[in-house]
């Protein structure tokens, strides 16, 4: 029978049985989400907030360029269901200079979360010697770390940041910074 637009399974004497497990386990495995978010929160407390990072997810559109890019890299054909990737970009960001933002590099991964692929900046792939056009895979949680230490730690993300604290004093009437 049909109750304000619905089936309603109880009038027909049908019951319901769960077939749901009871527990859906133990989550092991942070996410990439989790970790770039936490590593964004820790910039501004060593810049005192003159630079701060951001992380924000990526329009569907550019996930879908990217999960193509990434299947026609590993010669693998797209899904068949229309399964959808998840993008996130992880910015520099300089509040006191208009909220100037430079994009250090992008990430992309399934539902799996591991893999992740990332799509770094031309400077800093050339610095590492990765090829990033097609993305740089991480395996797992701890080759995602590694990457992501090597991308924060290279000379160019190093010079970006110099420059905004060195432009943000003399936008503020600070004159030159000295170290």
């Amino acid at each position: 029978m049909i109750a304000g637009g619905q089936l309603s399974l109880e009038l027909i004497g049908v019951e319901m049985t769960d077939l749901w497990p009871q527990d859906f386990g133990v989550i092991t495995k942070n996410s990439p989400l989790a970790i770039l978010k936490e590593q964004a929160s820790l910039l501004g407390g060593k810049t005192s907030n003159i630079v701060k990072a951001t992380v924000k997810k990526e329009s569907e559109e550019l996930a879908g360029l990217l999960r193509r890019a990434k299947n026609d890299a590993m010669g693998v054909r797209s899904d068949a269901f229309g399964s959808r990737s998840f993008s996130y970009a992880f910015f520099l960001q300089a509040p006191a200079l208009d909220n100037y933002t430079y994009r250090l590099f992008r990430i992309i991964f399934d539902v799996d979360i591991y893999p992740v692929r990332f799509f770094v900046d031309d400077a800093i792939a050339e610095e590492l010697s990765i090829n990033s056009k097609d993305g740089v895979p991480a395996a797992d949680e701890e080759e995602f770390k590694q990457m992501l230490s090597r991308i924060l730690g290279s000379q160019k993300t190093r010079k970006v940041i110099n420059a905004i604290l060195s432009q943000t004093d003399v936008a503020l009437g600070n004159g030159s910074r000295s170290e």
